[in-house]
């Protein structure tokens, strides 16, 4: 299959669940749809992730990039970015395609993903130059002074910036649909059985309004207004087993609104909800992980319920004061560790007064999961009352402008909102002033987003609409 299927992740959980291994996208190895790898002796040993699954990588650039490495005048694997750039054609393999594979881990046979982006300009415009010399019938310093074939895998870029972990993730998160080569929740998962009641992959069996804590990692979230003029939020919460809709009422997000933040690692406690097919979780309180941790599991589950019982709520299903809220058999061990410890006296601390720290508020019973005549925030008229203004460094070589712009455009189009985008860049000693046809919705990572993309002196920053509509 492709791997453009929105069921491409149950397929992958399902192979894992029968001990299949599946293997990280590589430009050495893949082709555009997965394929079966074989041992010595003939035998399949692993699924490799298929190129067509890496968002930003189409049929066309696939094709180049195989046909050269399978065939062509010098076929075999790339020897390093720089005999990568050379020998594809850089027409159609981009610095966008080349930069969502690096991000992807298509090209970490190549190098680290720091120094492979680091040095992605300059290899990118070797490569072109080559490409313009061999179309002119010219021979070039790669051909004088190329590594013989038996160098394959010798110049391996290290070194570069040092990526942190939970960027390199949110990247394979965003590019091939799904955490691949490890979850960035792994860290805990020791953890987790302590302080949560259930997992997203148990709620097709629990009954509805049902009370459960769940921990993960919020991976999106959006606000929307009631008709009342209260904001409310939506936000998607990931563990191990899976991804559920966590839907914040107004009364409860006045509270937590700090603590939803994406890529934050929470304990979330709300109400199982089918009026959907699909079900989602009506808040009623979120605990930041490192706060929870810092109480310890006892704690933590006594904590948790004074502050719903304060508030009107109900104690979990089953909460019996053990810090993790089972009651009667403990679940499977091997899911939910060992099982209901005995209850021991605590002094619960007082509610911590940070950011993040544990807040909870109840909602009425009645109230819906999320109201039909909810509009998104960006809707409000005074939400569009600025512009991002990106302004290209004056110094930027003219054959290096088009693919920066692309790049921008690119690092910009995933990011849907209400705000225009007004582009600045030097040409012939003059500046143009550009809108852009997307809008986009502004945070601090929007800027570092649009900055590491276009590998050119770029400026990022939000401007009053007023001061940046261009002539």
């Amino acid at each position: 299959f492709s791997g453009r299927s929105e069921k491409v992740a149950a397929v992958i959980a399902e192979c894992r669940r029968l001990g299949i291994e599946v293997r990280l996208p590589d430009v050495q190895r893949s082709h555009a749809p997965f394929t079966v790898e074989t041992d010595a002796n003939g035998a399949p040993e692993a699924i490799r992730f298929g190129l067509a699954a890496i968002k930003n990588v189409g049929e066309g650039a696939i094709e180049a990039i195989t046909s050269v490495r399978d065939g062509g005048d010098e076929p075999g694997p790339f020897r390093s970015l720089h005999d990568l750039c050379r020998r594809v054609d850089l027409r159609t393999v981009n610095k966008r395609v080349l930069e969502s594979l690096i991000k992807s881990n298509a090209m970490a046979a190549l190098g680290t993903a720091g120094a492979l982006l680091d040095a992605l300009d300059t290899a990118l415009e070797n490569g072109q130059r080559h490409q313009r010399d061999v179309a002119a019938g010219q021979s070039t310093l790669f051909d004088l002074f190329a590594l013989p074939a038996s160098d394959a895998g010798s110049a391996y870029l290290d070194g570069g910036e040092e990526i942190p972990r939970r960027e390199r993730l949110r990247w394979e998160k965003e590019l091939i649909g799904l955490y691949l080569s490890e979850h960035p929740l792994g860290d805990i998962a020791d953890q987790l059985p302590d302080y949560v009641t259930a997992y997203t992959g148990d709620l097709a069996e629990d009954e509805d309004q049902s009370k459960v804590t769940l921990g993960g990692i919020i991976l999106s979230s959006r606000r929307v207004i009631t008709r009342a003029g209260s904001t409310m939020l939506v936000a998607t919460l990931e563990d191990l087993t899976g991804s559920v809709e966590v839907v914040v009422f107004p009364r409860v997000f006045e509270e937590t609104a700090p603590a939803w933040a994406d890529d934050a690692v929470v304990l979330v406690t709300g109400r199982i909800d089918r009026r959907d097919e699909t079900p989602q979780i009506l808040c009623e309180a979120v605990h930041a992980w490192d706060d929870a941790v810092r109480m310890g599991p006892t704690a933590f589950g006594v904590e948790r319920d004074r502050l719903l019982a304060s508030r009107g709520g109900r104690r979990p299903n089953g909460a019996n004061g053990n810090g993790n809220g089972l009651g009667g058999e403990p679940r499977d061990q091997g899911v939910w560790g060992s099982g209901p410890r005995q209850a021991v006296p605590v002094e619960v601390p007082a509610p911590v007064a940070v950011a993040v720290g544990p807040v909870a508020a109840v909602e009425p019973a009645d109230e819906p999961p999320a109201p039909a005549h909810a509009v998104p925030i960006q809707s409000a008229p005074e939400a569009a009352a600025a512009t991002v203004a990106v302004s290209i460094g004056d110094d930027v070589p003219t054959d290096q402008l088009l693919g920066a712009i692309e790049s921008v455009k690119g690092a910009l189009a995933g990011r849907p909102g209400p705000l225009e985008v007004v582009l600045s860049l030097s040409v012939a000693g003059a500046t143009r002033r550009v809108r852009l046809p997307d809008r986009v919705a502004w945070d601090e990572r929007l800027a570092a987003a649009v900055r590491r993309a276009a590998g050119v002196p770029v400026a990022v920053e939000l401007r009053p609409l007023v001061e940046d509509r261009p002539a």
